[in-house]
């Protein structure tokens, strides 16, 4: 179960990744106004912005706080990176950082999940403790 839990966090975390890079690379500028904020669970604000692509069509597109450069305030506007094929769904501020904390913090859990993983295998279920059994000294008789 171990492994797989890391197989999925490092799935998500390279998908990320590649997602973020592929912006970057072949991403279109275009300046976004900020439309909304909305709150998520945990504390988070997801950001609802407005640009215009470069065929003239106007997109409202929704970007995690980590995709954004600052803070965020209604009406505040900024260059952005958006995806051509998808410009509703990759977009982000030119200014956000290439790598951010959640690739670290996937990639540290995924080495973690695996060294367990590795010590469970060689050492057993119990490696952190577990049931012990009650055993006599031989000789002895209950």
């Amino acid at each position: 179960m171990t492994v797989i839990v890391a197989a999925v966090i490092a799935m998500a975390t390279v998908d990320d990744y590649r997602r973020v890079y592929g912006v970057q690379e072949r991403g279109v500028v275009a300046t976004a106004t900020i439309v909304a904020v909305e709150s998520r669970r945990q504390n988070t604000d997801e950001l609802v912005v407005r640009f215009t692509t470069r065929e003239g069509v106007e997109v409202q597109a929704r970007v995690g706080p980590q995709r954004w450069d600052g803070s965020p305030t209604i009406g505040d506007s900024q260059e952005v990176l958006y995806d051509p094929a998808d410009p509703a769904n990759e977009v982000l501020s030119r200014g956000a950082r290439f790598a951010h904390y959640t690739h670290f913090l996937g990639a540290g859990v995924m080495i973690l999940l695996l060294l367990l993983a590795v010590a469970m295998w060689r050492h057993g279920p119990f490696i952190l403790g577990g049931p012990t059994r009650n055993r006599r000294p031989s000789g002895e008789s209950g």
